[in-house]
């Protein structure tokens, strides 16, 4: 989730740097796209086909961008986006990020009941060996 959500915040920054004037006007378009934070996210989501929930709360984001601006720095002065830094995230988001969790849902399927779909007392115990028996109750 943070790798998605980190992603989409390059983004947002690139778009918002890319949508500055580099001339004049740039307070009141700053102040423009602080206030329709709601369709920079649109674009962003559109553009590079980002799920709506991998954005960050828009609310949020604008008190914080103003809270930035306030300190005198312009959306203009934001880095630019590094093109193969978001696409090493987007492949490690497609491949290494599935293929590292493929054993854990597999172990998790061997420790489950077929029919109920529910942990077995072992996987619920914390045993790692599906042939040991749970340990006894005791009071």
């Amino acid at each position: 989730k943070r790798a998605r959500l980190a992603k989409a915040h390059a983004l947002v920054c690139a778009t918002l740097r890319n949508m500055m004037p580099t001339i004049w006007g740039r307070d009141q378009k700053q102040k423009e796209l602080i206030a329709n934070i709601d369709v920079v996210f649109e674009a962003v989501s559109v553009e590079h086909s980002l799920s709506p929930g991998d954005l960050p709360l828009s609310a949020l984001y604008r008190k914080k961008l103003e809270n930035w601006t306030r300190t005198g720095k312009s959306l203009g002065a934001m880095p630019a986006l590094d093109k193969n830094k978001i696409d090493l995230i987007t492949q490690c988001l497609s491949h290494a990020i599935p293929a590292l969790l493929q054993p854990l849902a597999q172990d998790f399927n061997t420790r489950t009941d077929a029919r109920t779909r529910q942990p077995s007392s072992h996987f619920l115990m914390g045993q790692v060996d599906s042939s040991s028996t749970p340990p006894p109750y005791s009071n």
